[in-house]
Formats: C-alpha cells, structure tokens, sequence
C-alpha cells in the first residue's frame, strides 16, 4: 500500500505549520460573519477542523500499529506560499484548492448559502496576506532615487521609479511562473490574459497608467481638503507594471518553465466617455471600484469610498480624451509546461 500524506519538516512548531496558517485565514472568515451577524457565535465556536500535520518522525507510529511494516518513505517538499518568498500562488489558485477539499464539510456545518461568499472571504485575506505584486520598496523610501512623492503609480514618474516598477513586476511573474508550473503537468496547457502595452510605447502614454494617475489625483484632492494625510497617499502605490508583447516573450523565456504556444494582442474595447455619455461613465467608475475597492479601503478606511469614486467619475468626464489616445491592449497567451533544462 502506497500513502501519500501532507505533513510537516521534522522539528517545527506547530505556529510554523503553513497549512494551519492557511486553516486560521478560512478560520476568520466565519469570525467576520459571527460579528456582522450572518451566522451565530456559537455556530463558529463548534466548527473544528479536525486535521493534524504529522512530522517525518511523528509517521513512525505507522509500524508501531502492528499490521503495516514501513518499506520505503521519502520526505517530498512542496512550497507553501504561507512561509516561502520563493513561490507565490494567487488567492484564486489558493480557494479552488482550498473549496474542492472544504466545500463539503463547511455546508455541512454553515448550510450552502454561505459557501459563495465565505470562500470569496478566504481568497480576498489570502491576497492580502500573500500578494503576488508587490510595490517596489525603492518608491517608499525618502531616500531613494526612485522616491515618488505624491504619486500612487509610475506614469509622470521618471526613469528610476520606472525601472523599480518593472525590475519588481519581473521578479513577480516570475514567483507567479514558478508557483503555476508546480501545478500543471508537463505538457499540459495555461492561458493567460494579460493587460498590456503595445511594443514601443513610452511609459507616459501607457491607458492603464493614465486612468491610475486620475484615481491618484482624486487622493491627493482628498489630501488637500485634509481628509486624508498626504503622508498616506504618498505611501500608497499600485502594484502594476505593463508590459509590451516583447517584454512578456523575453519573461517568460528566462522563465523556463513554460513555451509559448500561441499569443495574440487583442485591441481593448473602450465605451465611449464625454461629459454627455454619463452611462459609460458611470459603469468604467464601477468597473475600477470592482477591481480596487478593497486595496483602496485597507489602506484608506473605508469612509472615504463613495467620495473617491465618485471624484474618479468627475474625473473621466473632464479628462475623456486619455481613452482615445492612450495605448493598451489585452494579450491572449497560451503557455505549455516544458520539462525544465
């Protein structure tokens, strides 16, 4: 009989154990629920997990059994994105896993009309804890070349905080690489679409970037009213770098993990925006809430929400004409796991 079984190092202490760290984020999320009085508190205190991490050591006890006899064991490591800064797996990857071996037992307990939003709970703390993307440390420092002041994003930026911003990205995709080639067989398939730049465009006509300077000048109108210190703002920078097709193919290259299969650069559709079409204004204003509502309400509170987004909306309809000559397009990448050399 052959056993696969997830287990700890010889010699860690159980507040090392990445899999209980991961167990306490799903453990929070019923906590959050308890306190806005979606389930009760006594329903969270009886919802145990009954799972225990054996060490190499500890699985000995197998022979002690009397009726197995230990033939062959081989200690395999997997990087746990909870305790490696090597690996790194977004919170999407992290809550299928996670929901394909809890779903059952957690509808169980809290009834399936929770499961949808509990595990939309799990990814979001997972994200935070763990994130993919990480803002170059270079910008935060006041003493750094690449300091940037006032600013959330790298568009008006000079060279040094755009080279900080790309150097970052670069070793990030990289972690994202690696951490999706432990999970795909070889020769198996990854698509990926990608927001990116057309080849040879400057940094300053770069669409994303363009739309992301308008949210940082909604803060710094907020910082000036004094709603929000400038200090905040200033320590506040997205995580985003666009890359061109080239930039991608050179990545993924150096990667070495995967080839690519198939890439094509789709054109990125944008409504029309003026100040008469307050329709589409008013959905791109809930597009970006959608997608930076949470890193703007952890870093800002969340009081100030409705303000900046509805500053964010004033500032697409004075500011059209970023949409019609600013660059971006959408890359559509199929990548196949290769053996690596």
């Amino acid at each position: 009989m052959a056993l696969i079984a997830p287990g700890i190092p010889n010699e860690t202490h159980h507040i090392q154990n990445g899999s209980s760290m991961n167990l306490e984020l799903l453990g929070s999320c019923p906590m959050d629920f308890a306190r806005k009085g979606m389930v009760s508190e006594e329903k969270v205190e009886y919802f145990n997990i009954p799972t225990y991490r054996l060490s190499f050591q500890e699985l000995e006890v197998v022979e002690r059994n009397g009726c197995f006899s230990i033939e062959g064991m081989e200690d395999l490591h997997v990087p746990l994105p909870s305790h490696s800064n090597e690996y790194k797996i977004n919170g999407q990857v992290a809550t299928s896993h996670l929901r394909a071996t809890m779903e059952g037992t957690i509808k169980q307990h809290f009834g399936e009309k929770i499961l949808d939003v509990l595990f939309d709970c799990y990814r979001k703390k997972f994200d935070e804890n763990f994130p993919i993307f990480k803002t170059p440390k270079e910008v935060l420092n006041k003493n750094s070349h690449a300091w940037d002041k006032g600013r959330i994003h790298y568009l008006s930026s000079g060279d040094g905080v755009v080279l900080a911003y790309k150097a970052q990205y670069n070793k990030d995709i990289q972690q994202f690489l690696q951490a999706m080639a432990q999970e795909i067989v070889y020769g198996g398939l990854m698509v990926l679409i990608i927001l990116g730049i057309p080849n040879g465009t400057h940094h300053s006509q770069r669409l994303p970037g363009m739309n992301l300077e308008l949210v940082g000048s909604c803060l710094m109108n907020l910082a000036r009213k004094g709603m929000v210190s400038e200090e905040k703002v200033d320590s506040f920078n997205l995580s985003i770098y666009n890359m061109s097709p080239q930039e991608l193919e050179e990545t993924i290259e150096r990667n070495g993990c995967f080839s690519i299969v198939g890439l094509e650069c789709l054109p990125l559709v944008i409504p029309n925006v003026s100040v008469e079409s307050k329709i589409n204004n008013q959905v791109l204003a809930s597009h970006l809430r959608a997608a930076m509502e949470g890193i703007i309400k952890q870093h800002f509170g969340e009081e100030i929400l409705d303000l900046i987004f509805d500053y964010y909306r004033k500032k697409i309809e004075e500011n059209s004409s970023i949409f019609k000559y600013g660059k971006a397009v959408h890359f559509f990448v199929i990548l196949k796991r290769i053996a690596e050399n």
